[in-house]
């Protein structure tokens, strides 16, 4: 909702924010096909992931720890 006034995202969140966390990791599995467990998020209980550029730069070749 970039172009909504504050008073329309209030209203808006106000409505539907129970809903939302539902709908950001539906949006998600739609967009990237990554399915993330909505309760081991809540629980804080993921495991951490490093994802490396597809691609390292020279610049970041030059920096990358050894």
């Amino acid at each position: 909702m970039p172009e909504a006034s504050e008073t329309k995202v209030v209203a808006y969140f106000e409505e539907h924010g129970d809903r939302l966390p539902e709908l950001v990791f539906t949006a998600v599995v739609t967009y990237t096909g990554v399915a993330i467990d909505q309760d081991a998020v809540q629980a804080r209980d993921l495991p951490g992931v490093l994802i490396a550029p597809a691609r390292a730069s020279a610049a970041y070749m030059r920096w990358a720890p050894s």
